[in-house]
Order: structure tokens, then C-alpha cells, then sequence
């Protein structure tokens, strides 16, 4: 129950993104976990982390994926790059995620999302870049 409504409901989010900003996207996320974290809760410490990670992996993996390659659109980035730069950011993400709720879910969504923008959307700006520029 708890893997459909994951898979569900935060799929939904980002399997519905392609008019959605990813900003808005991780919003999403976050609000949907603070408005569900006896769920939350629930689900990492029962079944454990790795239950909500494999929930949300192939969904979050896709949405990663096709926003790497609308970055590198005119660029001629291999898909091997692509892949390994979406998994790293899907990593990346639901780790954010999940340390975000096991610290009591202090920081509001918009600083996450900042952050996460300033860090993670421009680290792979500038991997891309840097790989243009060597190939």
C-alpha cells in the first residue's frame, strides 16, 4: 500500500512535470511528505529508507533525466554522461529528501529547493559545460 502511494501520488508529480518547473516539482515533493509524514515516518522506520528510495527511484530517475537532456540540448553529451549525471542527481535528491524529514522537516520547501538549485542544477550546468569543452 504504502509503495503504490508513493509511486502514485509522487509519480504523478513528476511523471506530470512537463509543464511544471523542476523548482515547482520539488515543492511538490516536500509538501507532499510534510503533509503525509506520519506515513513518512512510518514507512523509514518500519520498512526502511531503501522502500521509499526504491519507490521513488524510477520515477524521479525519468524526471532527472529529461531535465539533464533539455540542459544539454545543444550540446552533444553521450548517454552514458546523461545517465550517470541523472543517477547522481536522483541520489542526490532523495538522500536531500529523506535528511530533510529525519531532521523534523525544519527548513521550508522553497530553502530546499533553493539550495538544491543553487548547488545541484549548477554543478550539472557546469559538468555539462566542462564536457563540451573538452569533447
Amino acid at each position: 500500500m504504502l509503495d503504490w502511494t508513493y509511486k502514485n501520488e509522487l509519480g504523478h508529480l513528476l511523471n506530470a512535470s512537463e509543464n511544471n518547473s523542476w523548482e515547482k516539482v520539488i515543492k511538490g515533493i516536500l509538501n507532499f511528505i510534510r503533509e503525509n509524514k506520519s506515513m513518512f515516518a512510518y514507512t523509514i522506520q518500519s520498512v526502511g529508507r531503501e522502500h521509499f528510495e526504491q519507490s521513488i527511484y524510477p520515477d524521479l530517475y525519468e524526471f532527472s533525466k529529461n531535465k539533464i537532456t533539455k540542459f544539454s540540448d545543444e550540446i552533444n553529451i553521450p548517454e552514458d554522461k546523461i545517465n550517470f549525471l541523472a543517477n547522481l542527481q536522483t541520489i542526490t535528491l532523495t538522500s536531500v529528501i529523506i535528511q530533510w524529514a529525519n531532521n523534523g522537516m525544519k527548513e521550508n520547501p522553497d530553502e530546499i529547493v533553493k539550495m538544491l538549485d543553487k548547488t545541484l542544477n549548477s554543478a550539472t550546468l557546469n559538468i555539462l559545460k566542462e564536457y563540451e569543452a573538452t569533447n
